[in-house]
């Protein structure tokens, strides 16, 4: 069992106990959590608070701790401060970061570093958690570019509240589609990873998410409504025993089912009790 990526531990914004934070070598608790090899982070906006709320303002988690090293920290955590000042859900220019330090590239990084320490000779589970799409809308400068050039139109949301333009909406959702297909290139090096290993048809892949996205539709954003465009979660499943192309419009699960699923089918089980993974049943197998 091996992971890597956002995993929450808290908001980390007011009240929570010292520990809700993972280190910054991201392997802090692992042994509670059940796993053998991991590197964790904080979410997004978790990891700027956390340095924020810190006596020392020092990094609390390995991807702060990674810019700090390359000098990119200050300049990341006042993007952060400005784009909350200047409205979290309109603000889309870049970010200061170059591509090689950004979010999910890193991660995407260190999924292929744990991917080479995996063991061989043996069923090995790897979960990557990466961040996007998620706000801010922040973006490298090659990405930024990706649909401004020439200047992509996207469907406007479902009755907007009128908060925000329509062109701050396109602004939005150009941002938004670049994310996603970050997510495509990250997605990508890490099926390549697995080939390179020699694993790719002895391997299942798992693709799906915690929640959706309103992206302002009925004058709502993030993921606190029972609409569909946030409780819609995409789960696509390739590998040994897949059918191709076979879709199901039912719902099956709720997004707490997935680990236990995945540990079934490798044949290992449920968790030991007494370890802290929230939940140990379930099944959309």
């Amino acid at each position: 069992m091996i992971a890597c990526g956002k995993f929450h531990v808290g908001d980390n914004q007011s009240g929570n106990p010292a520990e809700f934070n993972w280190g910054v070598d991201g392997t802090r608790l692992m042994d509670d959590w059940g796993v053998s090899d991991c590197l964790l982070n904080a979410g997004k906006n978790q990891a700027t608070i956390l340095v924020r709320n810190s006596a020392d303002g020092t990094p609390q988690d390995p991807y702060m701790a990674f810019l700090e090293a390359q000098g990119l920290m200050d300049a990341h955590i006042e993007d952060y401060v400005g784009r909350n000042n200047d409205g979290v859900w309109t603000a889309t220019y870049p970010t200061p970061l170059p591509d090689e330090a950004y979010f999910d590239t890193w991660i995407t990084r260190n999924g292929l570093l744990l991917l080479e320490r995996a063991p061989r000779n043996n069923p090995w589970y790897l979960e990557v958690n990466l961040q996007n799409p998620h706000h801010p809308w922040d973006i490298t400068e090659r990405m930024y570019k990706l649909y401004r050039d020439p200047p992509i139109d996207f469907p406007q949301p479902t009755e907007p509240d009128g908060s925000a333009s329509l062109e701050a909406h396109s602004e939005i959702r150009r941002n938004y589609a670049a994310m996603l297909e970050h997510l495509d290139e990250c997605l990508g090096q890490l099926i390549a990873g697995v080939e390179a290993r020699g694993e790719l048809d002895n391997t299942l892949i798992v693709f799906g998410s915690d929640h959706g996205e309103m992206l302002g539709d009925y004058g709502q954003w993030q993921k606190q409504s029972s609409l569909q465009a946030s409780i819609g979660v995409q789960l696509a499943v390739a590998g040994p025993g897949v059918v191709g192309r076979n879709l199901c419009d039912d719902p099956i699960s709720g997004g707490g089912s997935r680990l236990p699923s995945r540990r079934r089918l490798l044949g290992t089980g449920r968790v030991a009790a007494g370890l802290r993974w929230p939940l140990q049943a379930g099944s959309w197998i």
